[in-house]
């Protein structure tokens, strides 16, 4: 005789199990469907060497990219998760004006006002609405000024970044790993209801049909997967982060030690928004014996050929054409030595910006993946060209999964705004400026954000960047 299970008998027959359901929904991350995500801004100074810096897309497939000598090794392992970014032109650099200081105060602001951390910020999450790293060289300005912040609140005044790993290791984490009383009772309690629920199902299962036992059993497994996700909540990363090893150079072991506080800042969900700056703009940072490069990286930015020069005029075409992506033969000769300590400095960058992804990557989060995977990195710098310091064609590097939202690992190129000598710029049908891209970011956050910075200059989300 077939035994009909009605809604009432079955919670009669559950027992407490039926009297633990609300209790089970009121638990963090039951029935959780929409992820957390995340946002890291990086900075790095002084420009790009464009032919030895980013990547080629060589196909339609995901991660089907030729990274170039500055890229190739260290973010080998990541060309799934990269999308490089060409051709937004930064105009409110040039409107603010000081060529380093005007792209530095814009960069993530789109003009002047409050950066886009501080405005996805509050709306991500977190125990505090967003915090600020840099990694200082021994060179760096030690004083506030245009070129050493890059962050700024909703006054538009800049935000001071946390500069030591330790010190802010200290405050940050104080607490972190002690037990809460109240704490250990509730998971003490969560414990003996979820072995009570595993107990009466099992007795209850004997005395229903094979159709009854099969929603049992989906029953049983979804109290399991709230059980799992608790326990996943519970031995995830968040703890203070230990001192990081001395590699023997004290600017990659500033840089490590600070990356690691911040992801231990994500993982302990002290915040959601995060910027990472290194050096600043204008950096005199001197690399020395570590790369055998005893010249400042700002002097050296300035010994390649500027923009105007990788210009000539095409006949064919009727009009000018930029060969920064592909030097000539006599070019590649005259210049090689300078590129070369250019391109070894923006390598080291490229792979301090790896270990960020690596260590994001390695931290799993509740429900399943990854922070790499929940999270938006973008990296960007002041200018494009460390000699004309222009703004024509601003590096941008964005990394993650965005949830989901990122049309990753892939180049996505606009057409570029290019200076022909002079002041005779030559502007393209279809040329997009940056504070787009501070609009795309909002908008892979699932942040509403209609303009950032000037009117003129913010138009749209890059719908190139944006998956759904």
């Amino acid at each position: 005789m077939k035994l009909a299970l009605t809604r009432r008998r079955f919670l009669a027959a559950a027992g407490g199990s039926a009297l633990a359901l609300p209790f089970l929904r009121a638990l963090p991350a039951y029935g959780q469907t929409d992820p957390k995500r995340f946002l890291i801004l990086a900075f790095s100074g002084n420009g790009v060497v464009r032919h030895t810096w980013g990547a080629e897309k060589l196909g339609a497939e995901r991660g089907n990219l030729l990274l170039h000598d500055s890229f190739k090794t260290a973010l080998d392992p990541y060309k799934e998760y990269l999308t490089i970014v060409n051709g937004l032109r930064n105009k409110s650099a040039d409107d603010i004006g000081g060529t380093h200081e005007g792209g530095m105060e814009s960069l993530w602001t789109g003009g002047k006002g409050p950066s886009i951390d501080q405005l996805v910020g509050p709306t991500l999450g977190g125990v505090r609405p967003s915090l600020e790293f840099r990694v200082m060289s021994n060179e760096d300005e030690t004083n506030r000024t245009r070129n050493n912040r890059m962050i700024f609140d909703g006054s538009g005044v800049p935000i001071d970044p946390r500069e030591d790993a330790l010190s802010a290791a200290g405050q940050l984490f104080a607490g972190i790993g002690m037990t809460n009383p109240a704490d250990a009772r509730n998971d003490i309690l969560r414990e003996q209801v979820f072995a009570q629920l595993a107990q009466e199902l099992t007795e209850i299962k004997p005395r229903l049909c094979a159709e009854d036992q099969t929603h049992l059993e989906a029953l049983r497994s979804g109290w399991d997967a709230v059980q799992q996700r608790l326990k996943n909540a519970k031995t995830l990363s968040c703890s203070k982060p230990p001192a990081t090893a001395d590699s023997g150079y004290y600017y990659r072991d500033r840089s490590r030690s600070m990356i690691d506080v911040l992801v231990a800042c994500l993982a302990c969900d002290l915040t959601r928004t995060a910027s990472l700056q290194w050096s600043q703009a204008l950096s005199n940072w001197t690399p020395g014996a570590f790369l055998g490069i005893q010249e400042k990286h700002h002097d050296i930015s300035h010994a390649q050929p500027n923009h105007e020069s990788l210009i000539h005029y095409d006949g064919t075409v009727m009009g000018p054409l930029d060969d920064s992506l592909h030097p000539t033969a006599q070019q590649l000769k005259d210049f090689g030595p300078v590129w070369d300590k250019l391109t070894k400095i923006n390598t080291f960058y490229a792979e301090e910006f790896a270990y960020l992804l690596k260590r994001l990557k390695e931290t799993p989060v509740a429900g399943g993946g990854s922070l790499l995977d929940q999270a938006l990195v973008v990296w960007g710098s002041e200018i494009d060209n460390g000699n004309s310091h222009d703004h024509l064609d601003m590096p941008f590097v964005l990394a993650g999964g965005a949830a989901g939202r990122l049309n990753r690992g892939t180049v996505v190129d606009f057409p570029r705004a290019i200076n022909f000598g002079g002041t005779q710029y030559t502007e393209p049908a279809g040329l997009r400026y940056h504070a787009d891209l501070l609009l795309t970011i909002a908008k892979l956050l699932n942040v509403p954000l209609t303009s950032i910075g000037p009117a003129q200059y913010d138009t749209a989300p890059l719908a190139q960047l944006i998956v759904g």
